[in-house]
């Protein structure tokens, strides 16, 4: 029930302020964009009130913490990460005049018969954070709050993994290149339908989250791994820091960045995309003939894919490395495809080590697909000529690994 409340607030929420902005839609009537009007409901003032008087109370909030001596991690639209128990107890005893967070609370008590002002999700020991938006917290309390979940701020992908993958996917990403790469699924819009002629469907594209520090405090320099921050302490600390980030931002992306694959609306050019990921995480650096051969193998199954196109993406991808974390979206467009590529890897396993080493990976990249029985044998075959060209010692380690991943 909770829910639903949550989600009836959040759709008339957005009938008072609808048509106040001045928003562009298409109008699947007149095949045009449209100013967005409002309704009987659209209010400004009333729209404001709700943002405003939020917001106000999180400021007046964050002001009393500072007071209690406390410190304030993040904060976001409605809540924010603070090291200050019993919070909103301690801001009442203050006795602070016209108070907002008093207000809010006699309006929760006429609304629902419960005073309660701040409620607390979660509670965890330590906190790790480089952008408003990128958090990961270390363990969470054995105690009253032993159940609840932990902190994992990485937007777009960290809803579906355990936090004890996330923390190793950003510690990878921490490492490397401070980018973590997953696809992310929605349905085709309206103007898209309207210029492709086609039905609802899904689609997938890729994304990138980044784990560098936003700079938008001044990091205190330490021979600690972890570094604290502070605030700026004027605009002008904080606009000639902006600036030098910019500066460097524009220089780099110009020398040494190179240009963004975009996403398509078609998932076989998706699938080829992930497909060509997975080439590149392969090898250190693609050789020649493995790029034809992997063009050629393409084309084979679909006569629209271009050689330019591979090439391209090779480049990029050599040049913009990462593994794409989590899996290709199942479509029934692109199903058939996946199932081909994988007959043909299939086959040509059969005759060369270079296919082998591809199907193994495809296997890992591709295994939310149905796999057929018959690779098993493929790669049991593969794996005893592997054992068999060990010494005693070495196929003892491999036994002891094989098991391992078995458990």
């Amino acid at each position: 029930m909770e829910r639903i409340y949550k989600d009836l607030g959040n759709m008339l929420y957005g009938k008072i302020v609808c048509g106040i902005s001045n928003k562009k839609v298409y109008d699947s009537r007149t095949f045009e964009m449209k100013t967005m009007l409002g309704n009987d409901l659209a209010n400004p003032i009333l729209g404001t009130w709700i943002t405003g008087f939020v917001r106000s109370l999180i400021a007046e909030c964050l002001f009393n913490i500072q007071m209690l001596g406390g410190q304030v991690v993040s904060c976001t639209t409605d809540g924010f990460v603070t090291d200050v128990e019993n919070l909103e107890e301690k801001i009442i005893n203050l006795n602070i005049k016209g108070s907002l967070l008093q207000r809010y609370k006699d309006i929760r008590e006429k609304l629902s018969g419960d005073d309660s002002a701040l409620e607390i999700k979660t509670s965890v020991r330590g906190i790790m954070q480089w952008t408003t938006r990128g958090q990961l917290s270390l363990e969470s309390i054995p105690d009253e709050y032993k159940n609840m979940i932990p902190i994992t701020a990485a937007t777009g992908y960290q809803k579906s993994r355990i936090h004890e993958e996330n923390v190793k996917i950003v510690q990878e990403s921490l490492q490397n290149n401070n980018k973590v790469l997953f696809l992310q699924t929605q349905l085709s819009g309206a103007l898209d339908l309207y210029k492709t002629k086609d039905h609802v469907s899904m689609k997938s594209s890729q994304r990138v989250f980044k784990t560098v520090f936003d700079s938008k405090r001044i990091v205190i320099e330490s021979s600690k791994t972890l570094l604290d921050t502070r605030a700026y302490l004027s605009v002008s600390e904080a606009l000639l820091q902006r600036s030098l980030m910019s500066n460097l931002k524009s220089k780099y992306s110009n020398e040494y960045s190179v240009s963004s694959i975009n996403s398509s609306k078609s998932s076989i050019d998706e699938t080829v995309k992930y497909f060509i990921r997975m080439i590149v995480d392969i090898y250190t650096k693609v050789p020649k003939n493995v790029k034809f051969n992997v063009f050629s193998l393409l084309n084979s199954i679909d006569k629209s894919i271009k050689e330019d196109f591979i090439l391209n993406l090779f480049s990029h991808y050599e040049q913009d490395k990462g593994s794409v974390i989590t899996k290709l979206p199942v479509f029934k467009s692109n199903s058939k495809f996946v199932k081909t590529l994988y007959d043909e890897l299939l086959a040509l396993a059969q005759v060369s080590d270079l296919y082998t080493n591809i199907l193994n990976k495809y296997l890992v990249y591709f295994d939310n697909f149905i796999v057929l029985p018959r690779t098993i044998e493929v790669l049991k075959k593969n794996l005893i000529a592997q054992i068999n060209n060990l010494n005693d010692r070495e196929k003892i380690l491999k036994v002891e690994e094989l098991l391992n991943k078995l458990t």
